[in-house]
């Protein structure tokens, strides 16, 4: 993240900026990750939903606590972020 910001790839207030500088939109999140499944078929399921799951499980895997993940994940109750988790067999 810190290279992503340093190379200069967000210059406004959102790490990945949409239109017109403003937030990216869960629709413009869904067209984006329906296109790229297309283009690469071994993408297969690939969706937003399946973004947050890989970012929770990563993050938490490389040492970051439930709780701060539960706070940028805007979850209410921890079970909730708990559920997106997966841990290795």
């Amino acid at each position: 993240m810190t290279q992503y910001l340093s190379a200069g790839f967000s210059t406004g207030r959102w790490v990945f900026p949409g239109y017109m500088g403003r937030p990216l939109s869960p629709a413009a999140v869904r067209k984006v990750t329906r296109k790229l499944a297309t283009l690469h078929p071994q993408l297969g399921g690939l969706s937003p939903h399946i973004l947050s799951h890989t970012f929770a499980t990563l993050t938490l895997r490389r040492g970051m606590d439930l709780r701060t993940l539960q706070a940028l994940m805007c979850h209410k109750p921890c079970e909730t972020t708990s559920r997106y988790l997966h841990p290795r067999p």
